[in-house]
């Protein structure tokens, strides 16, 4: 913003670089929650959920996660065992 106020001020010419000076600060506040919804992890995985429910994969997705939590439970319930041997 403060080029955007600054240089014309100073008289200094930047050709169509003020134009890209512009458009970012009118583009900025459109990216801004985007950019906040995608880094922020609950966010994300909030999105992800709506996004499964919209679509319908939200039985696929659970299925996979106990897949995953069967498996490392096992692994974990084998490791006991071999231990108290």
């Amino acid at each position: 913003m403060t080029l955007i106020f600054g240089l014309p001020a100073t008289g200094i010419y930047l050709g169509q670089w003020g134009n890209v000076f512009g458009l970012l600060s009118s583009v900025f506040p459109a990216l801004d929650p985007i950019l906040i919804i995608l880094t922020i992890g609950r966010f994300r995985s909030t999105l992800l959920r709506w996004v499964d429910i919209m679509m319908g994969t939200t039985a696929r997705r659970n299925e996979k996660r106990a897949e995953a939590q069967s498996k490392s439970h096992f692994s974990m319930m084998i490791n006991r065992s071999t231990r108290s041997l």
